[in-house]
């Protein structure tokens, strides 16, 4: 049986101001299938978690070497 996708996510590269999202915005509603488009407000606290976990995850993942070379206890 052949898997059926129900929707995709888009993520931005950058956060954009909700005025200049129209564009692509609307380009997307255009294409064939698509029943609806909708935007997630970026606040704060959620660039602020995310960084944190993203900078724990690398630094676990840097001492993990070290400690595979030998030059951590």
């Amino acid at each position: 049986m052949i898997d059926k996708i129900k929707g995709l996510i888009v993520v931005l590269e950058d956060n954009t101001r909700v005025d200049d999202i129209g564009p692509l915005a609307n380009a997307i509603r255009q294409m064939r299938g698509v029943l609806r488009v909708g935007y997630e407000v970026s606040q704060p606290s959620d660039d602020i978690i995310v960084e944190m976990r993203t900078k724990t995850k690398l630094m676990n993942k840097v001492l993990d070497l070290f400690k595979e070379e030998g030059n951590l206890g």
